[in-house]
């Protein structure tokens, strides 16, 4: 381990020793590489950035954000345009061709990137919008706001170009969300129609299953004849035990028990009457529970139906409201400007690193040196090598 530490001890003073032997050298490779760059970067063209801050469009009717409430019944009717994601529709405008396309044309960067040199072979349009995309950027930061950059030679202009993206953009995503806005509206139309109809037909299914079976609302019906039945049969009951009191008592020959015997008939004739009555009051208790589950799917039936409808109605009204106050504004927060303070080159980072690199290479020759004239003292393994491969090389007389 020692023997290690003092061999890299040694050979990091003999690089010193040999950084010291040809100081000058370096000295002038350090600087004149430096001021080289510091020449060069100051003839490199400088660019500038331009941005705005721009806050997507939100949802603020309280239609919309009614009906996305409704759970599972908004997967029914469709979910609003209002609950569409804003942010990619607006992401997907600023990195669009059309977009791009009309910046291009309108500030002329064909001529401006120098690719119109040759006017029998037009560049290509996807060239263009290549070396454009270089520049020209959409990003969203921390807080979910998109973030539209341009870098150009001129501040002025890379502010210009930001102001026309952001004004095409509220151009042509105002016109959409018009369009789509009267299209949902035509489509929750369509849908109210179709409801509607499936509505009226159920309604017209029941009104014919309330006339073959002679019913209006059976489960309340059958409520209702159970409710006799049960009155008329405790009657019965009731009339029966006083007849086994009074033919103890007195016989069967007696007034009172003639009169309890009618009453008891009365309320045994009453309880079959009931069993088969059929009214708007009444029914059969005979078939009763198939009558009153068919009866009570037409009714769930019809309240889906009607419940869809309320729902496709919210959805028509929220369109409508969209497309009268049209589409939603998205909100620059910080508007582009004028910033003279170039981005590009970063002349210091440039120095430094050439600097350094400089440092690097001067040093590297130094040991190289110093390492040749080290092994042709000693006339080392590696110097002989060297000497061979001169003389191979070297032309025979």
């Amino acid at each position: 381990m020692e023997s290690r530490d003092h061999e890299f001890l040694e050979t990091v003073l003999w690089t010193v020793r040999a950084v010291a032997r040809h100081l000058r050298m370096c000295c002038l490779v350090v600087g004149i590489s430096t001021l080289a760059a510091v020449v060069v970067t100051q003839f490199v063209d400088k660019e500038y950035d331009a941005k705005a801050v721009v806050l997507p469009p939100t949802s603020s009717d309280p239609v919309a954000q009614l009906a996305g409430s409704l759970g599972s019944l908004s997967k029914i009717v469709g979910a609003s345009p209002e609950l569409h994601r804003e942010a990619n529709v607006l992401e997907q405008f600023l990195s669009s061709r059309e977009l791009h396309k009309a910046i291009i044309d309108s500030f002329g960067f064909v001529r401006l990137y120098k690719m119109d040199k040759n006017p029998k072979k037009p560049p290509k349009e996807a060239d263009v919008l290549k070396k454009f995309r270089k520049n020209f950027w959409v990003e969203t930061n921390d807080l979910d706001l998109f973030e539209i950059s341009f870098r150009d030679k001129d501040p002025a202009r890379a502010k210009a170009v930001v102001d026309f993206a952001l004004a095409r953009l509220d151009s042509i995503y105002s016109a959409l969300k018009t369009n789509v806005a009267d299209e949902d509206v035509g489509h929750y139309r369509r849908r109210i129609a179709q409801v509607e109809a499936s509505v009226d037909s159920v309604r017209e299914e029941m009104k014919r299953f309330q006339a073959k079976h002679g019913v209006v609302d059976p489960e309340v019906q059958y409520e209702e004849t159970v409710k006799l039945i049960a009155s008329a049969m405790a009657e019965e009951e009731q009339a029966k035990l006083e007849m086994e009191v009074e033919r103890e008592q007195h016989g069967d020959k007696s007034l009172r028990y003639s009169e309890l015997k009618s009453r008891h008939d009365a309320a045994k004739k009453s309880v079959e009457s009931l069993k088969k009555r059929k009214d708007s009051v009444l029914m059969p208790v005979e078939g009763a529970s198939s009558v009153m589950v068919a009866f009570a799917q037409l009714k769930a039936d019809l309240e889906v139906q009607l419940e869809l409808l309320a729902g496709l109605k919210l959805q028509l009204e929220s369109a409508e409201i969209q497309a009268r106050k049209g589409a939603p504004k998205f909100t620059v927060i910080e508007r582009p400007w004028v910033n003279d303070k170039k981005v590009s080159p970063p002349r210091a980072a440039i120095t430094a690193l050439t600097f350094v690199l400089s440092g690097v290479l001067a040093t590297f020759v130094s040991v190289l040196i110093e390492f040749c004239a080290d092994q042709r003292k000693s006339d080392g393994r590696l110097y002989r090598l060297l000497r061979s491969i001169g003389e191979a090389l070297r032309p025979r007389k």
